[in-house]
């Protein structure tokens, strides 16, 4: 997972973690939206998946273009074939309004409180049995 991007060596960059997909890894850029991310990155290297910031979220709750901001790493996202992703949901309204972008991973303290592992077998089963 890339956090920040500072460093003026992108090249460099880019290799290594395309080496890093190349064996395996999976590559995701966390805080996207709040980032500086140089565009190109984004075709330059195998991603898994973009986690957006909260803070672009947080933001997008009143304000229609920071919504449609979300609209459209939705779409870069879906013609990329990358995940959109969203952690720290904490609220139904950021869950609702992920949701209704279509955000394919959502986590956070608003679905789930952090489980203990020895508690989190009993916790899937729970909910597998809920949806069948």
């Amino acid at each position: 997972m890339v956090y920040r991007w500072q460093t003026s060596q992108d090249q460099q960059v880019y290799q290594a973690l395309r080496e890093l997909a190349a064996a395996g890894f999976r590559v995701a850029l966390k805080d996207v939206g709040d980032s500086n991310y140089p565009l190109e990155l984004f075709s330059e290297v195998e991603l898994e998946a973009i986690v957006v910031a909260e803070k672009l979220v947080v933001d997008a709750l009143d304000n229609e273009k920071k919504r449609k901001l979300l609209l459209g790493l939705k779409g870069l996202c879906d013609q990329m074939n990358f995940r959109l992703e969203a952690d720290r949901i904490d609220s139904r309204e950021k869950l609702e309004l992920l949701t209704d972008l279509g955000c394919h991973v959502l986590q956070g303290n608003f679905l789930t409180r952090p489980i203990p592992l020895d508690q989190f077998w009993d916790y899937k089963r729970k909910l597998d049995n809920r949806r069948s």
